[in-house]
């Protein structure tokens, strides 16, 4: 649903743009939703790259392994250390992961 549908719906909705696979970036769009909005009480992440950036476990190098953790690992820990430390205080939230 685009944001226009939700709204219809009574759905409070806003986009926040940021390149993923710059963390600063991200970083910056986590702050700016913060702003807006005061806190996050879910982050739900599924960053998709395509399956051509997966190797098969016999291809796997060192090299293609730190590709995986520059594009999804560092970004899911950036992810969640900006929403858990509010979501611990309100002592309510939720972190979901999925590929």
């Amino acid at each position: 649903m685009i944001i226009s549908e939700l709204k219809k719906l009574n759905i409070e909705a806003q986009s926040f743009v940021a390149d993923v696979t710059d963390l600063a970036a991200l970083k910056q769009a986590f702050q700016a939703i913060i702003k807006e909005l005061g806190s996050i009480d879910v982050l739900e992440f599924s960053p998709y790259a395509g399956w051509d950036k997966f190797t098969h476990v016999l291809e796997t190098t060192p090299q293609s392994v730190l590709e995986q953790i520059n594009s999804y690992l560092l970004l899911a820990v950036l992810s969640v250390n900006e929403v858990l430390p509010e979501m611990i205080n309100r002592g309510s939230g939720a972190i979901l992961f999925q590929n």
